[in-house]
């Protein structure tokens, strides 16, 4: 069978944990052995990164006037009808949108769509004026368009079932993978030199960013000794409100941001850490989990569902309202071992193509 995969609202680098899903759904379509043909629909600048194999559709607007498109689909009656005929005009047997909506939503080709999760239902207060609206006028047309959705978590499949009126058997749960090759020896070259906590995650507001110094503070005080806190990912301006916070809580040599870095950079962050913490206050999934584990880490996150499902012992489950919560497991870091088997990325993209390929029957 002939797929498409849009590439059309990816933007490496400000996309957050869905990159990683992203680049390893790119990985495995692209694999020799792959059964059918598959095509990445994308704009100039996005196409020229992909790998050397990979069938592309080229559209011919690159990322800012994408942006610029999206947009106007969702708060006007302009449609990116152009767009649409071009995907349609290519024949594919179905179209995934791996980004919790349909762009162009006129496209006739059979579509399925990723859902990681519906959060401005839950925390509207996280999100700016333009953000609520455009997710309210975007997401339940690609809901109601979508033939198939890929729902990431059980957590976030329950939600679309409740709270978004989606027929239950339209959506298939299928993790993000667990990457099981091997890891490489220890990373000889530190990133940062003193011992450290590693949280990495883009400084949106569900990302529990402040709670969590207020309990690295509580930890420094309690147990005064040289550990960091690092963080890396993007920037949003609530880092600036962050920045205020570490100032007054007397961590301005204590807490290190990194900003977005590359990918052996995050290696090394994960292999040198004593620790990994992921103090969110809302998630899909939880990529940092299954990493943690891979590098044979402790992972000590918030009590979410979702964490439950992915099978992270209830020790490792914590309340970082309290500011205590830190003091009470550094003592004793031991690797953490989820109660549940992890999903490879192998997996993942066969059960994606299975939806893929039952769609069109």
């Amino acid at each position: 069978m002939k797929f498409g995969i849009s590439l059309l609202n990816y933007r490496p680098g400000h996309v957050g944990g869905i990159e990683t899903y992203i680049r390893k759904l790119i990985d495995a379509f692209t694999a020799p052995d792959q059964a059918h043909e598959i095509h990445f629909i994308a704009g100039p600048d996005v196409a020229g990164e992909l790998p050397a194999g990979a069938r592309r559709q080229v559209v011919p607007i690159a990322g800012a006037g994408l942006i610029g498109w999206r947009c106007a689909e969702a708060f006007t009656p302009f449609k990116a009808r152009k767009i649409a005929r071009q995907i349609d005009a290519a024949g594919y047997d179905a179209v995934l949108f791996p980004q919790q909506s349909i762009f162009p939503i006129g496209v006739q080709t059979p579509a399925v769509l990723t859902v990681v999760d519906v959060q401005h239902l839950h925390r509207p207060e996280h999100y700016g004026l333009f953000d609520t609206h455009f997710r309210r006028a975007i997401y339940p047309p690609s809901l109601a368009k979508s033939r198939r959705i890929i729902a990431i978590s059980e957590a976030t499949k329950q939600d679309l079932v409740k709270l978004c009126d989606v027929a239950e058997a339209k959506v298939e749960v299928i993790h993000m993978g667990f990457d099981a090759a091997p890891v490489a020896a220890r990373a000889t070259e530190r990133v940062v030199a003193e011992p450290y906590l590693y949280y990495p995650a883009a400084t949106f507001p569900h990302k529990g960013h402040a709670d969590l110094l207020q309990c690295f503070a509580r930890l420094k005080k309690e147990k005064g000794d040289a550990l960091k806190l690092v963080f890396s990912g993007m920037q949003t301006p609530l880092w600036k409100q962050l920045q205020k916070q570490i100032h007054e809580l007397g961590l301005d040599d204590e807490v290190l941001h990194l900003g977005f870095v590359p990918y052996e950079q995050v290696v090394s962050l994960y292999q040198h850490a004593e620790a990994i913490v992921f103090p969110s206050e809302f998630e899909g999934f939880g990529m940092p989990v299954l990493e943690a584990v891979r590098y044979g880490k402790p992972i000590f996150c918030s009590d979410l569902p979702v964490f439950e499902e992915l099978g992270v012992p209830a020790g490792n489950r914590l309340d970082f309202k309290d500011e205590n919560v830190l003091c009470n497991v550094m003592d004793d870091l031991v690797p953490t071992v989820l109660l549940k088997a992890p999903m490879s990325w192998a997996q993942c993209a066969k059960k994606t193509l299975q939806v893929m390929v039952e769609t069109v029957r």
